[in-house]
């Protein structure tokens, strides 16, 4: 249900029963907060992604658990709190790309997961920041976090630009680089009202990389 038929609900079902019958792994756990997550139940996906690592240290310190609870954070309006949360896990993927002297994304799946991290992370965390301010504020045009923001959105959207490209054509691989339409939206806002957005999307397992 939860791999093939993606019929969330149904498997919820069946993972909240084994839980009831006492099988109970953080892995199982990632997978209950990723549907609850889905279904935007952000506290209860919040709760279950911060259990993991109480039953057993395999996934604990997991750079996709640490991703998913900073995406629950933020969308129940913790913005404080996830930008701990991404600022952390932004040290520990820039520690990981200094220790790689030549990106090769095109011929190494693990050099694609770790840029395209970073472009999510960067993103983030601007969006976060970018809110923070407009609490603190009260309004958009004072915002005291805005070059904070501006910085983490630029550097998403170069990581973006330079790195996720179409190896044979060069265009860039993803069909919307959201830091740059956040950047656009903020310096040159439309007559609708902007809504900065985070990439919201999680992965589907905790050690799954390409997602």
């Amino acid at each position: 249900h939860y791999y093939h038929g993606r019929d969330y609900n149904r498997a919820l079902s069946r993972f909240n029963s084994a839980v009831a019958d006492g099988y109970e792994t953080d892995e199982v756990n990632y997978k209950r907060g990723y549907i609850q997550y889905r279904n935007e139940n952000f506290d209860r996906a919040a709760d279950l992604f911060f259990s993991i690592g109480s039953i057993s240290e395999i996934f604990g310190l997991n750079n996709n658990i640490m991703y998913a609870r900073a995406n629950a954070l933020y969308n129940r309006g913790n913005y404080v709190a996830a930008e701990a949360l991404y600022a952390e896990l932004l040290d520990r993927l820039t520690q990981q790309r200094s220790r790689i002297r030549t990106l090769l994304v095109d011929e190494d799946d693990s050099h694609r997961a770790l840029v395209e991290n970073l472009v999510r992370v960067h993103n983030n965390l601007g969006v976060t920041r970018y809110r923070i301010g407009e609490t603190a504020s009260g309004s958009s045009n004072e915002n005291p976090r805005l070059s904070q923001a501006l910085a983490s959105l630029q550097m998403s959207t170069e990581l973006s630009g330079n790195y996720l490209r179409d190896y044979e054509t060069g265009r860039r691989a993803l069909a919307t680089d959201l830091a740059f339409l956040n950047i656009r939206e903020i310096l040159y806002p439309g007559t609708g009202g902007f809504e900065p957005q985070i990439y919201v999307e999680l992965p589907r397992d905790p050690e799954q990389s390409l997602w």
